[in-house]
Order: structure tokens, then sequence, then C-alpha cells
């Protein structure tokens, strides 16, 4: 995937190093909304709270889903997918603001802890999805 395929924004000034290699391995989604040059958007936020950014790419104007990636000792991987999310638990059922664009370029976006902790047992995590 090459690089002018993104527009930097929210005071990001450079893709890091093999971030795009590893989102055209682990991300096929890009292929059908990053046809056209400057059509897909890169971020970073800090996710966990551990000092370092996470990447997310908005795919388009109107997006769904937004896949995040984090660099670790072992390299980068594909954390998942940000969605639009409400109260009631169920994802992509609240409407988008229309200047979301506009709020991730002046660098608006940060990670806000979950509501509810996650419960761990054992091995298994266990997440409350919300009524």
């Amino acid at each position: 995937m090459p690089i002018r395929d993104f527009v930097l924004i929210g005071g990001l000034e450079a893709v890091p190093v093999g971030l795009t290699a590893e989102i055209g391995a682990s991300y096929h989604g890009w292929i059908t909304a990053c046809t056209t040059e400057h059509r897909c958007f890169l971020f970073a936020v800090d996710l966990d709270a551990d000092g370092s950014p996470e990447y997310c790419a908005v795919l388009g104007p109107s997006f769904y889903e937004s896949p995040c990636w984090g660099r670790s000792a072992q390299g980068w991987r594909r954390l998942g997918l940000m969605r639009p999310w409400n109260e009631g638990g169920i994802p992509g059922v609240i409407q988008i603001q229309p200047d979301l664009l506009d709020r991730l370029r002046a660098g608006e976006a940060r990670a806000v802890p979950p509501r509810y902790a996650d419960i761990e047992i054992g091995h298994t995590v266990f997440r409350l999805l919300p009524n």
C-alpha cells in the first residue's frame, strides 16, 4: 500500500516504518476503500495509556469501521476495529458526526476508559456488553 494513499491527520507527521506493509497484509478493506488517492486518513492515539501511540485508519469520509494497529517488540500487529458505539451496545446505530474528519484533523481523538472493566477468570477475559 503506497504511503500516498493516506492523508495524515491529527498532528501525525509521518507514517511509521513498516506500518503500510502491515496494513496491506492484515486489512484487505483498504483495497476497495483506498483506491482513490487521498481517500484514507491515518491518525495516532494512545489507546492503552502506555505512552506509545497506536494508529487507526479512517477509510473514507463516511466510515463504519476504523482498523487500528499497534507496535510491540515483535513488530506491527492489527489490534482490531473501532466502530461507532452507543450505550445500548449496538455498534453503528448512532449517527456519525458530519464534522468527524475535521475533529480528527484538529487532533481531537483521545482514548477514554471503558465504563465497565473487563473481568479475567483464569486465561479467559469477559467483557460486559451493556443492555
